[in-house]
């Protein structure tokens, strides 16, 4: 029996050690989860590298959201998405950075394997900016869940 595709959630790891901007990417995605139709949306936070590095084995992500300027108790991010990709190679990667971006940060982070990277200034609508990156990518998981159905 074939399984509604919008009834099985989009798995998403934020990396983001920062409770506010947490609490922000959990508004913006459950908002995009309504705006496609109730999709369901499971968003997972782990706090420590340890548990990210357990959970990849647990856990199925759809995709990773993650802020490549992590704590000590989180970090290195690029060395996060790299074991993830290991073990999960189909997982897709937003990163983003709360700063002027330097160029090489954006080209380490498509080296680790991010689909998309950005800079989060507060002066730009950067919410409007995710939401719109998130909704291309669940589509795309939707897109390739369908298929192999």
């Amino acid at each position: 029996m074939r399984q509604d595709i919008k009834s099985m959630p989009i798995n998403i790891l934020v990396l983001e050690s920062n409770e506010r901007q947490r609490e922000q990417i959990q508004e913006v995605l459950l908002n995009l989860g309504v705006a496609m139709g109730g999709q369901r949306i499971a968003i997972i936070f782990l706090p420590t590298r340890e548990e990210v590095l357990t959970q990849r084995n647990l856990h199925r992500f759809d995709l990773i959201i993650c802020n490549v300027d992590l704590d000590q108790h989180l970090g290195p991010a690029f060395f996060l998405i790299k074991a993830i990709l290991e073990q999960q190679p189909d997982c897709l990667v937003i990163c983003f950075n709360d700063y002027e971006s330097l160029p090489e940060c954006g080209a380490e982070a498509y080296e680790a394997g991010a689909r998309e990277y950005f800079c989060k200034p507060w002066t730009r609508n950067w919410k409007g900016f995710l939401a719109e990156q998130a909704e291309i990518f669940i589509t795309m998981i939707l897109h390739h869940r369908q298929k192999a159905n």
